[in-house]
């Protein structure tokens, strides 16, 4: 969809969006979740830091500029880096957070990466033939 909006600015884009999902992730967390005021009170430093991230670091930039690559370039291209942000986003965690391990995030990790291997083995192939053929014809 990102690589068909073209005359709209990446940031614009952006914009839009958090303009119709905070209002509904508004309701949402009230009608589901308690405590909220007190929760926000409560936070540290690392809390705050933490919601800086994901709302500055990760949306705007992350995002915007996953969308602004998205409008260049091929998704083919851009995938692994799409797909490699919650293997990323985990390593992170467990060095930072000290969060740990699991078996079964590295059983994921790696059925992850092996799709995307195969992905990609099969795009070089086509893009290979396909090259084969027009040499031939030329």
């Amino acid at each position: 969809m990102m690589r068909k909006i073209t005359h709209v600015p990446v940031f614009q884009t952006q914009a839009w969006v958090a303009f119709y999902s905070v209002p509904a992730m508004l309701i949402l967390t009230l009608l589901f979740e308690k405590n909220q005021l007190s929760q926000v009170f409560a936070l540290d430093t690392v809390g705050i830091s933490m919601v800086l991230y994901t709302s500055v670091l990760s949306t705007i930039v992350g995002y915007g500029g996953m969308n602004y690559l998205l409008r260049r370039f091929p998704v083919t291209l851009i995938s692994p880096f799409m797909v490699s942000v919650p293997v990323f986003a985990t390593i992170s965690a467990v060095i930072f957070l000290g969060e740990t391990l699991s078996n079964k995030f590295l059983i994921g990790s790696s059925v992850t990466l092996a799709g995307l291997g195969i992905i990609h083995f099969r795009d070089w192939q086509l893009k290979r033939k396909s090259r084969i053929i027009a040499n031939e014809g030329s």
